[in-house]
């Protein structure tokens, strides 16, 4: 039985289908072996510096019997140590002196600080839920309870993201995004569709609806694929002109 030319082109190019179908799942299926370079940096090059003791004396408290409270850092690791200090003021005696410790509005916990040296308390504990905590340190003074000002901290898991939110702190502040608030990861400021946490990871502009960035960072994140896709095409187009030609030889 004698093909058409039309037939003899629809089996060449049925050919060409099959041969890069085989080639596109070659590729996927012995998998490339990519290096990387994993960058650790010192907390002391973060945009917080990890140092101990940030918070200064409490000016405002009233009678001042806190002569310094603070968090070793304003921007912690979960499940690192996070230290608590509370030095009183000379010729006081405190006693139950005592850390409070909550979460996102809710009570956590209260601990009772331990006296490492005259009028100085510590406590050290660590984390594991993300987020802002809050903290203030109780003494009986006398037949008076006195309480420090309430302070806040955050436990993160990266220290240029304190809010955990999935972008830098320093993109957030020089976009005018908040990198105290985790919630605006989830917004889309120029309504492209794209949020806010989408363009930090796309390195686009989240102010600017520009579709040109997102075709850009499609092309350079499918590279391969559209170069497979170009390339099946170019093939089963150039089997089906050969099977074009060598079926119109046969007439």
């Amino acid at each position: 039985m004698t093909l058409s030319p039309l037939s003899r082109s629809i089996q060449w190019l049925r050919i060409g289908s099959i041969v890069c179908f085989l080639c596109i799942i070659s590729f996927y299926v012995n998998p490339l072996t990519y290096s990387f370079t994993v960058l650790s940096h010192p907390a002391d090059l973060s945009p917080f510096s990890n140092q101990d003791f940030v918070d200064a004396k409490d000016a405002e408290e009233t009678p001042s019997v806190f002569d310094y409270v603070a968090v070793s850092s304003n921007v912690n690791l979960y499940h690192e140590n996070v230290s608590f200090n509370c030095v009183f003021s000379p010729l006081i005696n405190p006693q139950n002196v005592t850390l409070h410790l909550w979460y996102q509005d809710e009570n956590f916990s209260s601990i009772e600080l331990v006296e490492i040296e005259t009028n100085r308390f510590v406590h050290t504990s660590s984390f594991s839920h993300l987020g802002q905590y809050f903290f203030n340190i109780s003494a009986d003074i006398g037949n008076q309870k006195m309480k420090s000002l309430s302070r806040s901290f955050w436990i993160t898991d990266s220290l240029f993201d304190k809010d955990a939110d999935g972008m830098d702190d320093e993109w957030e502040q020089y976009y005018g995004f908040n990198p105290s608030d985790s919630t605006d990861a989830s917004n889309d400021y120029d309504s492209d569709g794209y949020t806010n946490l989408d363009e930090f990871t796309m390195n686009t502009d989240p102010l600017d609806a520009d579709y040109g960035e997102f075709v850009v960072y499609y092309i350079q994140n499918h590279f391969h694929l559209i170069f497979l896709t170009i390339c099946f095409l170019m093939i089963a187009l150039l089997f089906s002109i050969v099977g074009l030609r060598r079926s119109t030889k046969w007439i």
